[in-house]
């Protein structure tokens, strides 16, 4: 008989066989399986809309790059364009001639908007800050936008925005800006007042003492040496930001520690290449080739070359002998006062550059009271072989010249003389001047001494004569300048002299070599044995002379001057400086902005 085994309610154990569980407990395992099962799914559905997510905001960020790297890369597009265009025009462009710069293409992108324009009115400022800080400039703000579409998918757009500032900068607010090697090795004692900015290397060493009474920048370097690496021994000063003058002790771009010692010297009013100097550049086409501001306009010239050149700006010009005025057409040179020409021809032996000088004279007070006289102060003086672009000379048989010359071989066909010209009797200006040559140039006597106006000359080259010169027989009265020209040094005797006026020159490159330097910029050709050359005005050397390229250091030439040179500070006044003085340019970036 089989038996039943019952299990007691109260008595079920785990280790008994017959025991189920207490009341319920089926229901919480399935509930909390169920529970799990759902949790499971729920994270997988979170995890699968995370990815999704940052799937989706990739794809965004991708998409936003697609419109912003190509809207940032036209910007600056256009800014380069922008400043292409100021030096190609020689100033800030208009609107309309913004709008004709091309925008780059993209593929799969569309610039909706690519617009350069002046945000308002060109103001005349004090610049604030930057390495021109303290110079008064005129000012164009300007703003850029560009707007770049990506059609996806997902579509998206971006656009930058820029401000900035372009600054026309005269350049006779510098005491002295040089293109090339800067030789700063006078043997006298030597004072600078103004700003010294060199486009290269700056070399200064004196024999006694040379002192800057501002910056003293180099795009290169600064040595307190010669430029072939000896020294002469001289004190260099500095005026640092406090006026206290700080001695250069030979600390220079050579040292290790020049960067850091030299903002701590001179509180930043000295700076090479390296801690910040820059090139000061002309506001035209080719920085490169500054010279072309001096050269005579020619029919081939672009547009480019005639924004640059200032024959095109001139009022008069007297080319060959005759007076044009800007339409080219002839005008009297004949003083109604005198009723003679206010230019002559004459001759003299330059003994630097050991050729005879075929000197076309121009009698400045007689110019002015001539009816070729320019209102607008600019006055281009050319002399050159007669061909398609360039006048017959007047006088003697055609190409030869005036009679004055007729004993001397033409200089497109000889190399014994040269041409050039001389300014005499300009010790009174009657308003701003400014005498422009491609040609040689000689200043004779006192210049702009008499109720002092705003006055520039800008030449091949660039030689002052003194009060004395031409008097061969010491009576005080002019004789000839060739006789005189003829004398020995000892005989060619400077007397003071005075020239109120910016001087633009070239110069003659000489390697490691000693090329007269910028005290010998303004050159001369008479023995002033310590006489004093007063000039007041800035001294800017930009090119290599072209005709006038004689090398320094030949004997007989000179003895040198006492030379009181200072900055002209009426150059910072904007309504101060002379007609169509050449500006250099500044860019500043003064909001970038992406949205």
């Amino acid at each position: 008989m089989r038996t039943r085994e019952r299990c007691a309610g109260h008595n079920r154990t785990a280790t008994n066989p017959c025991a189920r569980g207490a009341p319920g407990e089926h229901g919480t395992v399935l509930l909390m399986i169920l529970l799990a099962l759902f949790a499971i799914g729920l994270m997988s559905m979170v995890v699968a809309q995370v990815a999704t997510t940052e799937i989706a905001i990739t794809a965004n960020i991708t998409a936003s790059e697609r419109a912003f790297l190509p809207a940032d890369g036209a910007s600056q597009v256009l800014l380069r364009d922008l400043i292409e265009m100021s030096r190609n025009l020689g100033r800030f462009p208009t609107d309309a001639e913004l709008a004709t710069i091309q925008s780059p293409a993209f593929t799969n992108v569309t610039l909706n908007e690519f617009t350069a324009y002046a945000d308002g009115g060109q103001l005349d400022t004090t610049l604030a800050n930057g390495l021109y800080v303290g110079l008064s400039a005129e000012i164009q703000p300007f703003r850029i936008l560009v707007t770049a579409e990506s059609p996806g998918p997902p579509a998206s757009e971006a656009t930058v925005e820029i401000q900035g500032e372009f600054a026309s900068i005269p350049v006779y607010q510098f005491g002295v800006l040089y293109e090339g090697d800067l030789d700063i090795h006078p043997g006298p004692v030597m004072t600078i007042s103004g700003r010294v900015h060199g486009n290269a290397d700056i070399y200064v060493d004196p024999t006694s003492e040379v002192t800057f009474g501002s910056t003293l920048i180099a795009s290169g370097e600064i040595y307190n040496t010669h430029e072939a690496g000896w020294t002469a021994g001289g004190t260099v000063r500095i005026q640092d930001s406090s006026g206290t003058y700080q001695s250069m002790d030979g600390l220079d771009s050579s040292a290790g520690t020049w960067s850091a010692d030299a903002i701590s010297r001179w509180d930043g009013r000295v700076r090479s290449g390296s801690i910040g100097g820059n090139r000061a550049d002309l506001v035209i086409e080719d920085p490169s080739n500054p010279r072309l501001i001096i050269q005579a306009g020619r029919a081939a010239d672009s547009v480019t070359d005639q924004a640059a050149k200032i024959w095109y700006d001139a009022g008069l010009r007297i080319v060959n002998g005759r007076g044009y005025d800007a339409g080219g057409n002839l005008v009297s040179l004949v003083d109604p006062v005198t009723g003679e020409s206010a230019v002559s021809y004459t001759v003299l032996y330059d003994p630097r550059e050991q050729k005879h000088m075929l000197i076309t004279q121009v009698d400045i007070d007689k110019l002015e009271r001539s009816p070729a006289h320019p209102a607008n102060g600019i006055v281009y003086l050319g002399a050159f072989e007669p061909d398609a672009d360039m006048p017959s000379w007047p006088g003697g048989s055609t190409g030869v010249g005036p009679p004055e010359w007729s004993a001397y071989a033409t200089p497109w066909g000889d190399t014994s003389t040269e041409f050039a010209f001389k300014a005499a009797n300009g010790s009174q200006l009657n308003a701003a001047l400014s005498v422009v040559s491609e040609n040689p140039m000689y200043l004779q006597g006192d210049y702009n001494t008499i109720a002092k106006q705003p006055a520039a000359v800008l030449a091949d080259a660039v030689t002052i004569l003194s009060n004395d010169w031409g008097d061969v027989d010491g009576d005080g009265d002019f004789d000839s300048d060739l006789d005189y020209s003829l004398l020995a040094l000892g005989s060619r005797t400077a007397s003071a002299t005075t020239i109120n006026a910016a001087i633009m020159t070239g110069n003659v490159d000489m390697g490691d070599l000693y090329n007269g330097g910028l005290e010998n910029l303004p050159r001369l050709i008479e023995s002033w044995g310590g006489v004093q050359l007063t000039l007041l005005g800035s001294l800017a050397a930009l090119w290599e002379s072209a005709y006038a390229n004689g090398t320094f250091g030949k004997s007989g030439v000179y003895a040198a001057a006492n030379r009181a040179w200072s900055f002209d500070t009426d150059f910072l006044d904007l309504a101060n400086l002379p007609p169509a003085t050449p500006r250099i340019y500044q860019i500043t970036v003064t909001a970038w902005e992406h949205r």
